[in-house]
């Protein structure tokens, strides 16, 4: 069982009234994991992996046939189904939510789409841990979202049954993208031998990557929550949406050698134009 959040404010918001939902369900509610609670747009992206409780009050996660956990993404009456940050904040990554008459709602590829009466963000708390994790992580696919591109053409969308997906990957290295105006803080990584760079959309960890950049160029024990955003220009670009340390970050010892023979310490900005030249 998770452990309960003393405190935590009960957040409502009325929703199911913009997008088109199938009319011949039951509305039920849901309780699901948060790993995501990222921007979009003017608010927030939240998701997470559903589970149910049995008899003893035990969680465990629900799966798709494949073995796959189930994602849901609440989506709000916004015309892009963000939630509100004011009520995104309340909400933790391993904070339980609760989905009151939940309605799914699947838009192509984000088949993990569901309308909601209110969250109740106090359902308690798990501590991250590579034993949760490992539960979580997708298993069956070994490409992010298809193919090894950055993005998915909005015509080739349907063809997908999923956007959102959490993986380990065998390497990872944030870094600043100083010739891009947007976008520039990305997550560099390898999963099952192909090489990926996204965009990172975490305002919890691009909070503390903007303090000590240095500090998370070469990420030990990192999962990634990975997701599928809207159309944009004729495609859908992948973010990395969540960034799960499991491993206290650390400030790697680069340096090098002048010509007199002195060592001196290269700059962070000299040790990412080594990295990424």
């Amino acid at each position: 069982m998770p452990s309960k959040v003393a405190g935590r404010i009960h957040a409502k918001e009325q929703q199911r009234e913009s997008r088109d939902c199938p009319s011949n369900l039951t509305a039920m509610d849901k309780y699901f994991i948060c790993l995501a609670n990222s921007y979009k747009h003017g608010g927030r992206c939240l998701a997470g992996i559903e589970i149910a409780f049995n008899a003893d009050g035990k969680h465990y996660i629900m799966r798709h046939d494949d073995g796959r956990p189930i994602w849901v993404r609440p989506i709000s009456n916004q015309p892009d189904g963000s939630i509100p940050t004011a009520i995104a904040q309340q909400i933790k990554l391993f904070d339980v939510v609760r989905m009151t008459d939940t309605l799914p709602c699947p838009d192509k590829a984000h088949v993990e789409d569901t309308k909601y009466a209110a969250l109740d963000c106090n359902q308690g708390h798990y501590t991250p841990s590579d034993e949760l994790l490992k539960l979580c992580i997708d298993s069956k696919h070994q490409n992010v979202f298809y193919f090894r591109g950055k993005a998915i053409p909005a015509k080739m969308v349907d063809r997908l049954d999923y956007s959102l997906m959490l993986i380990k990957p065998e390497e990872a290295h944030a870094y600043i993208d100083e010739d891009r105006e947007k976008s520039k803080y990305r997550m560099k990584f390898t999963y099952y031998g192909s090489h990926y760079d996204f965009p990172i959309t975490d305002p919890v960890f691009l909070e503390a990557f903007k303090k000590e950049p240095e500090r998370y160029a070469n990420l030990q024990g990192v999962y990634l929550t990975l997701s599928l955003g809207l159309e944009f220009e004729g495609f859908h670009f992948k973010l990395v949406a969540a960034v799960i340390l499991t491993e206290e970050p650390k400030i790697a010892s680069s340096v090098t050698t002048d010509t007199s023979g002195e060592i001196e310490e290269l700059s962070y900005m000299e040790k990412q134009k080594l990295r990424y030249p």
